[in-house]
């Protein structure tokens, strides 16, 4: 699908596609099947809007976590690389 027909209205970054579900943004496919979940299950899901940080090759960076639960922030990763654990 092409255009404005396809939910994430066909934005590519790197192999996956980022846009908007029912008001809620997703970067990825991964996040999207974690939220279609959770709506559809009555699940308590919103974007996260804090910020975190986290130390990287002896420095401080920051990042912004996908979504907030009644379980806690959740960060969806794609592959595992030494960056992403860093931020646990």
């Amino acid at each position: 699908m092409k255009g404005n027909t396809n939910w994430m209205f066909n934005k590519r970054r790197g192999n996956s596609k980022q846009g908007w579900y029912k008001g809620i943004h997703c970067d990825s496919t991964w996040e999207l099947a974690f939220l279609v979940y959770y709506l559809e299950h009555n699940l308590n899901i919103k974007k996260c809007t804090k910020v975190l940080d986290f130390y990287w090759e002896g420095s401080l960076h920051k990042y912004y976590p996908d979504f907030e639960t009644d379980e806690g922030i959740i960060e969806i990763k794609g592959r595992k690389t030494k960056k992403s654990l860093a931020k646990e």
